[in-house]
């Protein structure tokens, strides 16, 4: 590996790089990252002018995931708002029918009622601010690669836009896997701290290259997603930029799945996201067994436990 640029983290000029093909559609051409041997932060080196082609429409978070099943929608949306404004001890006693709402629970850890206002940050189509919806938060999103604001009962769902168009303050701001995505990260800290509430928290879920994942497949790894995926922190680095955004990390903690290691692994073989052999386009004609998925949830468990897994969630609040 050779000696590459600056880190835009912590200013290192010790950096190494890696070549990195986009695998989840296969699309042509080669990337280059560096990483920080001081803050072990992991960069795309120049972003393409062209990043928008990279974000086809059938994008994941472009896609409208709430299909129309008015008694299943209802059901989740009971089961949301059992996690999040019951006892400890109901919501305990009801987990077996209330933990597929993972995120939820997430929700629930931080305190979240439902009086709660909420910033959705890369809300893509919306689908996430419809689920907080359902449970009673006010919830909005906001998204700068949409065409235009979404409107749902003449209501603004998500605002097409970055976070220094607002005017409003939130209790909680959240980047679900949005900020990997996003160029300048210390001023999207600077304007998330300045939409926060007094005691409010921004919520940031992103890949980590402090995990067990990156450390095996390295250029590999499936969360390197390159070239959307222009930040990818490890533990320090993201400390060491929320510090020079005036914030402290409150808690830290991994979310990540078996996804790490089967999207890693068919990587390794040439087989991108998409491909008809993925695993996550047609299990039966995949390259695992029912004992290799299950080998790996294993995995993914104990790389959780041990802070090693390959996402974290970060909770940041402005420094007293």
């Amino acid at each position: 590996m050779n000696h590459f640029p600056q880190c835009k983290i912590c200013h290192s000029n010790s950096t190494s790089s890696y070549s990195v093909q986009e695998m989840m559609y296969g699309l042509s051409g080669l990337f280059k990252y560096h990483l920080c041997k001081q803050c072990q932060c992991l960069q795309l080196s120049d972003v393409p002018t062209n990043l928008s082609d990279y974000y086809p429409k059938n994008y994941y978070s472009y896609s409208n995931s709430l299909k129309k099943r008015p008694f299943k929608n209802w059901q989740r949306s009971l089961k949301r708002r059992i996690i999040l404004q019951h006892s400890s001890i109901f919501s305990s006693f009801f987990s077996f029918l209330i933990q597929s709402q993972s995120m939820f629970w997430t929700y629930r850890k931080l305190g979240m009622r439902k009086q709660a206002t909420v910033l959705d940050v890369g809300s893509g189509s919306g689908s996430h601010v419809l689920e907080l919806r359902s449970a009673k938060i006010d919830a909005l999103g906001i998204d700068p690669f949409i065409k235009q604001d979404i409107m749902i009962n003449d209501e603004l769902l998500v605002k097409k836009g970055e976070l220094n168009d607002l005017d409003s303050k939130f209790d909680l701001i959240c980047f679900h896997h949005s900020f990997e995505h996003i160029v300048e990260q210390l001023q999207a800290l600077l304007h998330a701290k300045e939409c926060l509430k007094s005691g409010g928290k921004i919520l940031i879920r992103i890949p980590t290259t402090s995990s067990w994942a990156f450390d095996e497949y390295q250029e590999h790894w499936v969360q390197l997603d390159a070239p959307r995926h222009i930040f990818l922190h490890s533990h320090e680095s993201i400390k060491l930029l929320a510090m020079q955004a005036g914030l402290i990390v409150k808690n830290i903690w991994c979310d990540s799945s078996e996804f790490q290691f089967i999207g890693s692994e068919q990587y390794k073989k040439g087989i991108t996201l998409l491909d008809p052999q993925s695993y996550y386009v047609n299990k039966k004609t995949s390259i695992f067994s029912k004992a290799d998925i299950k080998k790996f949830q294993i995995k993914a468990r104990q790389a959780n436990e041990s802070l090693k897994g390959d996402q974290i969630c970060v909770v940041l609040e402005i420094q007293p």
